[in-house]
């Protein structure tokens, strides 16, 4: 995808980066208060404009888009946040012992089906999943453990969790 604008597109996607990304960063920022969590938006924010790239008219002004990317990435984390809060406050409440046959159905079929996901991903991606989600490190950690940018690492974390998706939904 990279390769498929000019030198001067790539120029002027670089120039409006450099020119939004600290105004967006320090906004979320002061929303979110976790660097990390800002991170994985604004690359989202900025894959989904560098997808969108050809199908966008005006470029003079492209702040507002990118705010509302960024708002709408911004949500969906925090469902996703919410959702989680609310399983391990359903599982802690519940306890192991009172979990229905049903739920531990359910729960052990989920895991399987995302084992299944994990196990069909590249090595290197499925073990830098494995790292990050299994084993609680930090990107920056796997990073200097496997000797790659952290932005690598982003990018394997978010092709993984692509993955699991496309898997558990369908």
């Amino acid at each position: 995808m990279i390769l498929s604008l000019s030198p001067a597109k790539r120029k002027e996607f670089n120039t409006i980066y450099h020119a939004t990304h600290g105004r967006l960063y320090n906004t979320f920022l002061k929303l979110t208060k976790d660097e990390t969590l800002v991170k994985d938006i604004l690359q989202q924010c900025y894959l989904k404009l560098w997808e969108n790239w050809e199908q966008i008219a005006d470029k003079t002004d492209i702040y507002p888009l990118l705010f509302t990317y960024s708002r709408n990435i911004f949500i969906d984390e925090l469902r996703k946040i919410k959702a989680r809060k609310t399983l391990l406050q359903h599982i802690s409440a519940s306890g192991e012992n009172s979990v229905s046959s049903e739920e531990h159905y359910i729960l052990k079929e989920c895991l399987a089906t995302v084992n299944t996901a994990v196990k069909h991903m590249p090595a290197r991606r499925r073990e830098v999943y494995k790292l990050a989600l299994e084993e609680g490190m930090s990107r920056r950690n796997i990073a200097d453990l496997l000797s790659l940018s952290p932005n690598t690492i982003d990018c394997h974390l978010q092709e993984a969790m692509k993955t699991i998706r496309t898997i558990v939904n369908s």
